[in-house]
Parts: C-alpha cells; structure tokens; sequence
C-alpha cells in the first residue's frame, strides 16, 4: 500500500512540473512572439540602422538580415521565426501578455 502511495504522489508531483514547464514554454513563445512581430515592424517601417558605421550612412534591412552582407548578426531571426510557427502548430499559446496571462 504504501509503495502504491509513493508512486501516486510522484504522479502528482510530476504533472504539477509538466504543468509549469508548459507554462514557461507558453511565456517564452510569447515573448518570442512579440520580439519577431517587434522586428518585422522595424524592417517594414524603416530604411535600415542609422550610427552603424562610422563614416555615418545607413545600414539598410537587406545587408543585415539573412541573405544580406551582415545576414550573420541577425541569422537567427529566421531560425526564430521557424521555431516560433513549429511550436504555435502544436501548443496552444496561453495568455497573450509578456507574463502568459
């Protein structure tokens, strides 16, 4: 009896962590979320990054994004993007907000 007692309240106790790590996920994907939708703005509302260089002219999107002569800072916006649609087609996001809620 008691060894069915111990295992029960493993049970309990590893669905109350599943509970929390789908939640944390749920917060990281929204954060994601709200940083690739931040930069995709910033691209579609601007010519580029002004003071990057030093002789003062503008860094435009297509030599800072993937593809571009500088795509390597920002490579991983498009692995963002990528995880970020694989993971909304399989895990409901709950909450909206910065915090899951």
């Amino acid at each position: 009896m008691a060894g069915i007692l111990a295992v029960s309240e493993e049970i309990d106790r590893l669905e109350r962590e599943k509970r929390d790590l789908e939640l944390q996920v749920a917060k990281l994907r929204n954060a994601l979320a709200g940083l690739v939708e931040g930069i995709e703005k910033l691209v579609a509302n601007s010519g580029g990054v002004y003071g990057l260089r030093a002789n003062g002219d503008p860094a435009p999107w297509e030599e800072l994004l993937p593809g571009g002569k500088y795509g390597a800072w920002l490579g991983q916006f498009e692995e963002a993007k990528t995880v970020l649609t694989d993971s909304l087609t399989k895990t409901p996001v709950i909450g909206s907000g910065p915090n899951g809620d």
